[in-house]
């Protein structure tokens, strides 16, 4: 009776996440059918120099299509008991869950102080599902990293950086100076909170690429956009280094973990 159950909660949840999947594409284009206004215009409307230029969101692209993938994959019967995906399916369920809550929340009420908690609540999320594989992360076949670890890497990276921005944004909105800093000083501070919060996720994670590479895309593009909306040369600046940071960072992290895997001193 106790596998039966188990083996209906897992496949209830395998179909959940599936459904989430594409949930939290479909629910993008409700401003089509006359519900609210597009993420695009939301954050148009409260542009501060930490929002980054638009085809710097062509990434959630990438993302989304990444999570159909690891939804499809943990579906499959072979996977149904697996022990990393049996940990981690009930928080991405949330993630996907919240991902597609914040895109309404943002359409219908713009960049607010919901959406702010929204995202910290999923980026929480998404660091446990990644803290969840990392132990395993080094030993796990290229499919099986290709599936369960590489899109979690994506989606954290690229919210690590967001969070920051909404947070930005949602100052704006109420009109509130960061400990009375102007507005392009507070997204400045922002900014560095952003990277350090992703060196210390990427210290954890060793130096994953993945999970660098969205954060210097995004940063790129807050230079692009400060460049461009501005101009703001300094917080372009700051932003490229920033980028450069993180791209250190994660190189040395890589190189010294390998360093210490090969090492014939390891325990």
């Amino acid at each position: 009776m106790s596998f039966t159950t188990r083996s209906q909660r897992e496949s209830l949840l395998a179909w959940t996440i599936v459904a989430l999947a594409i949930v939290q594409v479909l629910v993008m284009f409700l401003p089509n059918l006359g519900v609210g206004q597009t993420v695009a215009v939301r954050a148009e409307a409260v542009r501060t120099p930490l929002t980054p230029a638009g085809w710097a969101f062509a990434i959630w692209a990438v993302i989304y299509l990444w999570s159909f993938l690891y939804a499809v994959y943990q579906l499959l019967p072979g996977q149904r008991y697996d022990a990393i995906l049996a940990v981690i399916r009930l928080p991405s369920a949330i993630v996907f869950a919240l991902n597609a809550l914040w895109v309404v929340a943002a359409q219908l009420t713009g960049l607010s102080f919901v959406t702010v908690l929204i995202a910290a609540a999923e980026l929480l999320l998404l660091i446990v599902v990644l803290f969840n594989i990392q132990p395993d992360a080094f030993v796990l076949t290229k499919r099986r990293r290709a599936f369960i670890h590489w899109p979690f890497l994506l989606f954290t990276g690229w919210i690590s950086l967001a969070l920051f921005a909404n947070i930005s944004s949602f100052l704006a909105f109420i009109n509130i100076r960061l400990f009375g800093l102007g507005e392009t000083g507070a997204a400045a501070v922002l900014l560095l909170c952003a990277c350090t919060l992703c060196i210390g996720v990427q210290r954890q994670l060793r130096g994953a690429i993945l999970y660098a590479l969205p954060v210097v895309w995004g940063c790129v593009a807050i230079a692009a956009a400060n460049v461009q909306h501005g101009p703001h040369y300094w917080m372009a600046a700051l932003a490229v280094l920033a980028a450069a940071g993180v791209a250190w960072f994660t190189y040395w992290t890589r190189a010294r973990s390998t360093r210490l895997r090969n090492s014939p001193w390891r325990g």
